[in-house]
């Protein structure tokens, strides 16, 4: 009888209840470039060349977006000296005693898409790409190019610019 008693205090004692919890997150959509600065470096110019001076190695970025990211912008502005660039159009780099050397940003190796901006203000122009995702990086590569020919008003030294290149996602 006592064991009797026990079995049926202990089924009694044992209940359970269920609850429901509702989990939520949010992925932020963002967009992050490596590297964020750097340098394109594209050689030294020999005026008297009848070859354009292109070097094969472009500055590189890369833009990682989260997957609801699917289209994004890139502008590359035309550099702080490009109101003095010859010929309209192009991008200027000065030297200390205010020479110009002109140049050129292409987006491609074969140097025929121009990363375009805006000759009345130097504001870069927007260009659409689609987004490879987290796990896909895009790749932006800028291949500068200075065009031979460019004696007049070109003093030896050192030549420098500075581009702005804009994402929006």
């Amino acid at each position: 009888m006592a064991a009797a008693i026990c079995a049926l205090s202990i089924g009694s004692a044992a209940a359970t209840t269920n609850q429901q919890i509702a989990v939520t997150g949010n992925v932020v959509a963002d967009c992050t470039t490596v590297p964020s600065t750097g340098t394109l470096a594209l050689g030294s110019y020999n005026p008297f060349s009848p070859a354009d001076l292109a070097p094969s190695t472009p500055f590189q970025f890369s833009i990682n977006c989260t997957r609801g990211d699917t289209t994004f912008t890139v502008a590359v502005d035309g550099g702080a000296n490009c109101g003095s660039a010859s010929p309209s159009g192009n991008r200027a780099m000065k030297d200390g005693s205010g020479s110009f050397l002109t140049y050129q940003l292409y987006a491609d190796s074969a140097h025929t898409t121009v990363w375009p901006f805006s000759t009345g203000s130097g504001q870069g122009t927007p260009v659409s790409l689609t987004a490879g995702g987290i796990s896909a990086a895009n790749t932006i590569s800028l291949y500068g190019v200075v065009p031979h020919g460019q004696s007049a008003g070109t003093d030896a030294g050192t030549y420098n610019d500075t581009v702005h290149v804009t994402v929006n996602y």
